[in-house]
């Protein structure tokens, strides 16, 4: 079986709305996941796409801008340490969206502390420790770098990216 992230859709209807947005304005689209992923996911040109929370961002002409990028054999590293961890534990997968890991735990909620425990465990041991952090949404948790970056904390700056490029 697929697991939860990977059977999402986008509506026609969404795409519509969308497209007609961006006919009318500058529009970026923003999520967790992968950016090569919500970019195939939304499939419209002409958008601006920042992935794994903004730290990986295109757009239109050349704009292309990614913080952390040496954290990426970390998160490689940590993915696999998570999927020996958890590869008992049906239900529970992990996903790689590059600039973070993702360990969804929607269809083994029961297992949930038991999860995090893992996760914590791993985050603890070197070289995680100090590198990443952890936060949660619903039914995940989520690693990424321990980096302090405004399109994270505020992703109306990705204006600012967008704004350097057009200059």
């Amino acid at each position: 079986p697929k697991p939860p992230q990977a059977s999402a859709r986008m509506s026609a209807a969404m795409r519509d709305a969308l497209r007609r947005l961006a006919s009318r304005a500058t529009v970026a689209v923003v999520s967790g996941r992968a950016r090569e992923k919500i970019r195939e996911f939304v499939d419209l040109g002409d958008l601006y796409y920042a992935g794994s929370h903004g730290f990986d961002i295109d757009g239109p002409g050349s704009l292309r801008h990614s913080v952390s990028a040496e954290i990426i054999p970390v998160l490689a590293a940590a993915r696999d340490a998570l999927r020996r961890s958890l590869a008992h534990v049906a239900g529970a997968s992990v996903e790689d969206n590059r600039f973070s890991v993702s360990v969804h735990w929607r269809k083994c909620a029961p297992r949930r502390d038991a999860i995090e425990r893992v996760v914590d465990d791993v985050l603890a041991s070197p070289p995680f420790a100090g590198a990443l952090r952890k936060s949660e949404g619903k039914c995940v948790f989520e690693l990424r770098p321990d980096a302090d970056i405004r399109l994270v904390e505020d992703p109306t700056s990705i204006a600012g990216a967008i704004e350097e490029e057009s200059s």
